[in-house]
């Protein structure tokens, strides 16, 4: 049986609204451990939002987001991994000016410091680089990617903007993977993915969710979700109804 100890984020009456449109209305949301919970709903129904607010990539009119035991009122983009947060995008954000081989090595690094370190290239972060290709290479392995695009991984000349909308939304979740996330906030994470890796997908995230990381996945793809969570969701004019309660 889980206990508070197991809850890795909670929010609590979160509320935000935009030009007097309530987005997220008053949701209080646990979740723990080893959970794995998808949300589906129309449109502009407050998933994004949702998602964001958990972020703190946008504050909250009202309420409360505790990480980890924690209360947060600010989080800046490059806290996340030092939280255990990964987190992909509906639109796929990359750092699209960046070849794909530094999309995948930065994201490993998760301080000011040590981002300036691999800007010069310090000794101490050259030497953990072939570590994180091996992973790199381990998840690629793990995800069925194709020979063409894992021969394009540690490519220094090609710009991440030049992949297919599909490929850039893979290299979005390896960033995510490498870094491994105690907990994963992932929006649509399979559109324009083909059916082979989405499969791989799934095995991956059940592998974490095992291990101990925890979800919250939104798609329409309902046959996805059941594939991959524990419990689905629907949002519904920003409020988060539990169809199985």
């Amino acid at each position: 049986m889980k206990t508070d100890n197991d809850i890795l984020l909670e929010t609590v009456s979160l509320t935000k609204r935009f030009q007097g449109i309530t987005a997220v209305n008053d949701v209080s949301f646990v979740l723990k451990r080893g959970e794995s919970v998808g949300i589906m709903g129309e449109n502009g129904s407050g998933k994004s939002t949702f998602i964001n607010l958990l972020c703190r990539f946008i504050d909250p009119d009202f309420g409360e987001l505790i990480i980890q035991g924690k209360s947060f009122k600010k989080i800046k983009s490059y806290h996340l991994p030092k939280l255990g947060i990964g987190r992909s995008f509906q639109r796929v954000h990359n750092w699209s000016n960046q070849s794909i081989d530094d999309n995948l090595l930065l994201n490993s690094l998760n301080s000011d410091k040590s981002f300036l370190k691999y800007l010069f290239k310090f000794k101490t972060v050259k030497t953990n680089e072939k570590l994180i290709r091996n992973k790199i290479l381990h998840l690629a392995e793990l995800l069925c990617l194709e020979n063409h695009l894992k021969k394009e991984l540690f490519n220094r000349n090609k710009n991440v903007s030049n992949l297919s909308l599909g490929e850039q939304k893979i290299i979005e979740l390896l960033r995510i993977f490498i870094s491994e996330p105690k907990i994963l906030l992932l929006d649509e994470p399979s559109v324009t993915i083909n059916d082979k890796i989405i499969i791989s997908i799934i095995s991956y995230l059940k592998t974490l969710i095992h291990n101990g990381a925890s979800a919250i996945i939104i798609s329409h793809d309902k046959e996805f979700l059941q594939k991959c969570t524990n419990n689905i969701l629907i949002m519904s004019e920003g409020k988060l109804i539990d169809k199985n309660s």
